[in-house]
Protein backbone atom coordinates (compact mmCIF):
# COMPACT_ATOMS: atom_id res chain seq x y z
CA UNK A 1 0.00 0.00 0.00
CA UNK A 2 1.48 3.32 -0.99
CA UNK A 3 1.05 5.99 0.75
CA UNK A 4 1.00 9.42 -1.40
CA UNK A 5 -1.04 12.41 -1.94
CA UNK A 6 -3.43 11.10 1.10
CA UNK A 7 -5.82 13.74 3.17
CA UNK A 8 -4.80 15.07 6.32
CA UNK A 9 -7.12 12.92 8.51
CA UNK A 10 -5.36 9.87 6.94
CA UNK A 11 -2.57 10.52 9.59
CA UNK A 12 -3.46 8.54 12.12
CA UNK A 13 -3.65 5.62 9.71
CA UNK A 14 -0.26 6.69 8.22
CA UNK A 15 1.55 6.95 11.43
CA UNK A 16 0.27 3.59 12.34
CA UNK A 17 1.26 2.09 8.61
CA UNK A 18 4.94 3.21 9.61
CA UNK A 19 4.92 1.82 13.02
CA UNK A 20 4.11 -1.65 11.67
CA UNK A 21 6.44 -1.50 8.20
CA UNK A 22 9.48 0.15 10.14
CA UNK A 23 11.03 -2.30 12.64
CA UNK A 24 10.74 -5.55 9.41
CA UNK A 25 11.81 -3.11 7.10
CA UNK A 26 15.14 -2.29 9.34
CA UNK A 27 15.37 -5.91 10.45
CA UNK A 28 15.45 -6.93 6.38
CA UNK A 29 18.24 -3.58 5.89
CA UNK A 30 20.77 -4.53 8.58
CA UNK A 31 20.82 -8.26 7.30
CA UNK A 32 21.65 -7.08 3.63
CA UNK A 33 18.46 -6.41 2.38
CA UNK A 34 17.35 -3.95 -0.32
CA UNK A 35 14.75 -1.44 0.57
CA UNK A 36 12.37 -0.77 -2.38
CA UNK A 37 10.07 2.71 -3.25
CA UNK A 38 9.25 2.89 -6.31
CA UNK A 39 12.41 3.65 -8.76
CA UNK A 40 14.47 4.76 -5.87
CA UNK A 41 16.84 1.82 -3.71
CA UNK A 42 18.25 1.58 -0.56
CA UNK A 43 20.94 -1.27 0.05
CA UNK A 44 23.95 -1.75 3.14
CA UNK A 45 25.97 0.19 0.48
CA UNK A 46 23.98 2.97 -0.82
CA UNK A 47 21.47 4.10 -3.11
CA UNK A 48 20.08 4.66 -6.41
CA UNK A 49 17.54 5.12 -8.36
CA UNK A 50 18.02 3.10 -11.59
CA UNK A 51 19.97 5.81 -13.61
CA UNK A 52 22.34 6.95 -10.90
CA UNK A 53 23.95 4.98 -7.77
CA UNK A 54 25.35 6.56 -4.52
CA UNK A 55 27.50 4.95 -2.05
CA UNK A 56 26.88 5.75 1.96
CA UNK A 57 30.74 7.42 1.93
CA UNK A 58 30.01 9.94 -0.63
CA UNK A 59 26.54 11.43 1.03
CA UNK A 60 27.09 14.56 2.00
CA UNK A 61 23.58 15.91 3.44
CA UNK A 62 20.42 14.49 3.30
CA UNK A 63 17.68 17.26 3.51
CA UNK A 64 13.55 16.44 4.48
CA UNK A 65 10.73 18.30 3.78
CA UNK A 66 6.76 17.17 3.45
CA UNK A 67 7.54 17.58 -0.39
CA UNK A 68 10.88 16.51 -1.26
CA UNK A 69 14.07 14.22 -0.05
CA UNK A 70 16.95 15.92 -1.26
CA UNK A 71 20.40 14.36 -1.42
CA UNK A 72 23.75 15.60 -1.92
CA UNK A 73 27.27 13.84 -2.94
CA UNK A 74 30.33 14.76 -1.58
CA UNK A 75 32.91 16.54 -1.73
CA UNK A 76 31.11 19.56 -3.62
CA UNK A 77 27.50 19.03 -2.20
CA UNK A 78 26.18 18.33 -5.99
CA UNK A 79 22.20 17.18 -5.92
CA UNK A 80 22.51 13.84 -6.36
CA UNK A 81 18.93 12.78 -5.79
CA UNK A 82 15.76 14.95 -5.67
CA UNK A 83 13.12 12.96 -4.56
CA UNK A 84 9.26 14.13 -4.54
CA UNK A 85 6.93 13.24 -2.33
CA UNK A 86 4.18 13.42 -4.94
CA UNK A 87 6.05 10.41 -7.28
CA UNK A 88 7.60 8.44 -4.97
CA UNK A 89 5.49 5.40 -3.08
CA UNK A 90 5.27 5.30 0.51
CA UNK A 91 7.11 8.55 0.73
CA UNK A 92 6.75 9.10 4.62
CA UNK A 93 7.84 5.48 5.04
CA UNK A 94 11.68 6.23 3.21
CA UNK A 95 11.87 9.22 5.75
CA UNK A 96 11.36 7.13 8.74
CA UNK A 97 14.20 4.98 7.30
CA UNK A 98 16.11 7.58 6.36
CA UNK A 99 15.78 9.22 10.31
CA UNK A 100 16.13 5.65 11.87
CA UNK A 101 19.25 4.99 10.22
CA UNK A 102 20.59 8.88 11.03
CA UNK A 103 19.83 8.33 14.27
CA UNK A 104 21.09 5.05 14.94
CA UNK A 105 24.48 5.83 12.36
CA UNK A 106 23.87 2.46 10.33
Amino acid sequence: MAWQNQPAQSLPARYAFIQRLLPPMMEAYRAGGVLRFGRFVMHRHGMDDGARELDWTEVDQIQMSVAAIQITKKPASMIWFNLSAATLPNFALLCAVLNTLRDSKV
